[in-house]
């Protein structure tokens, strides 16, 4: 008797975004998704270790799918209702100063 491969029933497939946090350690670069509990890799340069945080959310994802969990959207996590591709830019600001922010800015935790 054949199994049959558990995959979740994909009706409605959206793009979601999830912060990625990376930082030199003293063995290359380490780096975690705060909004994914546990979800921490590390790589001896920042692009690998980026490229294995990539693929452990997909994992990871993949995990709460099999298992029937929801996602928990989140200041890290962000659900887009489109289906067209996304892409999130991260670069440095010279100032808070200047940023025009009215509140403090939240500091990652370390």
């Amino acid at each position: 008797m054949k199994s049959k491969k558990l995959t979740p029933e994909i009706d409605d497939p959206m793009r979601i975004s999830v912060t990625v946090l990376v930082e030199k350690d003293s063995d290359g670069f380490h780096a975690y998704a705060p909004a994914l509990k546990g979800l921490h890799v590390d790589g001896m340069t920042e692009r690998e270790a980026v490229q294995r945080a990539k693929e452990a959310i997909d994992v990871y994802l993949e995990s709460l799918c099999k298992h029937g969990e929801k996602l928990a959207e989140g200041p890290g996590l962000v659900i887009h209702k489109t289906r067209s591709k996304t892409l999130n830019v991260t670069t440095l600001w010279p100032s808070t100063k200047l940023s025009g922010a009215n509140s403090k800015i939240p500091q990652p935790a370390l």
